[in-house]
């Protein structure tokens, strides 16, 4: 027999005897305990669970373990096999069984909810609920340290509570009146007045949450006779028309001031063509079936919107959590062109009766307005100092011409006077 057939040999006899005889790895740091006698013991929210081999069990062979730690001679012997050494055991399946029982032990966190009544500006809330969630890494880990060591773990361990993202602390610190804007609506028309008023209402008790993306004409929907708006001014191609939902733009305006007043992020606003007389320029904000404006909520927290509409004003505000600062709009016009003069138009059509008859007759339906260019800024004070400035936009409104209205009408001739007054000759046939 060759020295290598009896080497192997020798290490069978060897393996066996251990196990035949109870053998006990012993380690350093802790008296022995077998193969048996090793568990991993888990009380879980409660509920105990052990495991013992097969699941844990070595990490590797003997002739592994006997290797590593220098338990063989120069000649390929065994030497020493009654002293102490390290092994290491394993538990393969551990994280399959945790996450089996994260499955029944886990409870998502529910957010708090609200609601928000704008008549009398009212907050009810329904209070979040905690969740629950087992730390499955951390076990793993501590079970994989003391199985390093030769040793048994045991541990009482209770699921993490876990927080819900909206809670009813946080919720509570979004009721205060972040920011309010009005703009006059007391010279519009009744027609005009009510398209404010329609739109307005689409955005009363709006809640919005963290991050959210709010598309005005998503809101309102489309300005139609049958959802209720009528023919008023709109603007279209640089001119004063008629058009169904006239004066929605003085609600996204409206609605547009009040955004920049809180804080909240404008991701798309644009323009009108001509300047508008209720707001500064660059701070107005034309909303049409092609262009929209839009916000996102960046205030981390809810906000929550109230529109009031009165013969007179239409405002918009803005409740949230409170801003320990106050930002101001500044409107600078940096160009300003000619003023052409004012267009006579003679009211052929009759659309300017109520105003103007006769061709002797007339009235400024507006005045001629120049191109100009405008820049809008922010200004953000705290304690009565200016922190920061703000640039938000440039813009440049095409001249207006004026018009002037005469009526098409002649003034008719007054009537001829009536005859003077006379006596008549006493009749002479009676003396006759």
């Amino acid at each position: 027999m060759c020295k290598s057939q009896k080497k192997f040999l020798i290490i069978c006899l060897v393996i066996c005897f251990l196990f035949l005889s109870g053998f006990m790895i012993t380690n350093k740091a802790a008296h022995a305990e077998t193969l048996d006698e090793l568990n991993v013991t888990l009380t879980i929210d409660g509920v105990t669970y052990r495991y013992t081999y097969p699941d844990v069990t070595y990490k590797s062979g003997f002739e592994e373990i006997l290797i590593k730690q220098g338990r063989y001679d120069s000649k390929g012997r065994l030497k020493n096999i009654n002293g102490n050494f390290n092994a290491e055991y394993e538990f393969k399946d551990l994280r399959n069984y945790l996450e089996e029982i994260a499955n029944i032990t886990d409870t998502a966190p529910v957010s708090a909810e609200v609601e928000f009544e704008p008549k009398n500006v009212k907050f009810k809330i329904i209070p979040d609920i905690k969740g629950r969630k087992l730390n499955v890494e951390k076990i793993i880990k501590d079970v994989e340290k003391s199985l390093k060591k030769g040793k048994s773990y045991s541990a009482v361990i209770n699921s993490d509570v876990t927080e819900a993202s909206v809670t009813e602390t946080s919720l509570k610190r979004s009721f205060n009146l972040r920011s309010s804007f009005s703009t006059d609506i007391s010279e519009s028309t009744y027609e005009r007045k009510n398209n404010i008023r329609l739109s307005l209402r689409q955005y009363n008790g709006l809640v919005v949450k963290p991050d959210e993306i709010v598309s005005f004409n998503q809101i309102v929907g489309p300005r139609t006779k049958e959802r209720g708006y009528m023919l008023s001014k709109i603007i279209l191609d640089g001119e004063f028309v008629d058009g169904v939902g006239g004066g929605v733009c003085q609600t996204s305006t409206t609605l547009y001031n009040a955004l920049l007043l809180s804080d909240i992020e404008i991701t798309k606003c644009e323009k009108h063509s001509l300047r508008v007389s209720y707001v500064p320029p660059s701070f107005d904000a034309t909303v049409s079936s092609v262009k929209d404006l839009k916000f996102k909520n960046n205030s981390k927290n809810y906000i929550y919107i109230r529109t009031i509409c009165t013969d007179k004003t239409a405002t918009v505000e803005i409740y949230g959590e409170k801003l320990d600062y106050k930002i101001l709009r500044r409107s600078e016009i940096v160009f300003t062109g000619k003023i052409a003069p004012e267009k006579k138009v003679v009211d052929t059509k009759g659309e300017y009766l109520d105003k103007v008859k006769y061709k002797d007759e007339f009235f400024i339906l507006h005045y001629s307005k120049p191109e100009i260019r405008s820049v809008g800024y922010l200004d953000y004070v705290k304690n009565g100092k200016i922190i920061k400035r703000k640039k938000i936009r440039s813009d440049t409104y095409k001249e207006q011409t004026g018009k002037i209205i005469y009526g098409a009408l002649e003034r008719p001739k007054p009537p001829p006077p009536p005859p003077l007054p006379f006596e008549t000759p006493p009749r002479q046939d009676y003396l006759l």
